[in-house]
């Protein structure tokens, strides 16, 4: 989009999110790249970019296990609520990829609480860095950016709310409920993980099915290799048969080539 813009081919406006030129035209992939547009200064438009890819991918592969349709199913429940908030709650805006990306990376951050990240160059721990985005925000890209980012990030944070079955992180606040026992594979000892950060909202059967048909993967059994759900097949063996089956040869009994049998 951003080359089809620089050179006059078709501009940002055909893909931005305008709620009543969307409807009225049946032009419904609007509410999907209206977050990908991105910002029109070119470096902080590049950088946005990468920065929303890193998520991206980290949340695919990290959170959900390189399980696409549960991807998928996350974004079809963050996507409607951060679209439902523009439309009440802010004018008209031709990018509403601030939104996606605080989504991902508050994802990303309650997933990965514990790590150190550098935020421009200033180390500090993941479960900040949703806030001290937030802050940036403000601070350089103004108001509207800013609450572009705040509605992403609530989005976010319903989904987070909705797989723990909690009220979220803002609960610990007030209950101080910081953590849940929970045993690793391989471990010794009980690892002590924040509750937040353990939930698991799996995409519905059906989803994964039609997933599962598109791409030749099956994601309805157990995951293999790292995460890549492969369709089991069977093995050829080398007579051109369907079964591999297993044939053991005659050993003999042990005795010299050409002694006779007791």
């Amino acid at each position: 989009m951003d080359g089809l813009n620089s050179f006059g081919i078709v501009p940002y406006s055909s893909f931005a999110c305008f709620f009543p030129e969307a409807v009225k035209n049946f032009e419904l992939y609007r509410f999907v790249t209206g977050f990908l547009i991105p910002n029109p200064q070119p470096m902080q438009g590049l950088m946005e970019m990468y920065v929303m890819y890193t998520f991206s991918k980290g949340v695919e592969t990290k959170k959900f296990g390189r399980n696409f349709p549960d991807y998928f199913f996350y974004l079809a429940i963050t996507f409607p609520l951060m679209l439902f908030g523009a439309y009440f709650f802010l004018p008209p805006v031709l990018s509403l990829s601030p939104a996606l990306q605080s989504a991902l990376t508050y994802t990303w951050a309650i997933d990965n609480y514990d790590q150190k990240v550098n935020f421009y160059f200033i180390p500090l721990q993941a479960s900040l860095l949703p806030v001290v985005s937030l802050g940036f925000r403000i601070l350089v890209d103004g108001q509207l950016s800013f609450l572009l980012a705040l509605i992403g990030m609530s989005a976010a944070y319903i989904y987070n709310c909705i797989e723990t079955h909690s009220f979220g992180p803002l609960e610990s606040f007030f209950l101080a409920h910081h953590g849940n026992a929970t045993n690793r594979l391989g471990a010794g000892n009980n690892i002590l993980r924040w509750v937040y950060s353990t939930g698991k909202l799996q995409a519905p059967q059906w989803l994964r099915t039609i997933f599962s048909k598109l791409t030749g993967n099956d994601y309805n059994s157990a995951p293999l290799n790292g995460g890549i759900h492969v369709t089991p097949s069977f093995k050829q063996n080398p007579s051109g048969g369907r079964f591999n089956r297993e044939k053991r040869a005659f050993q003999g009994k042990g005795r010299r080539l050409g002694t006779k049998e007791d």
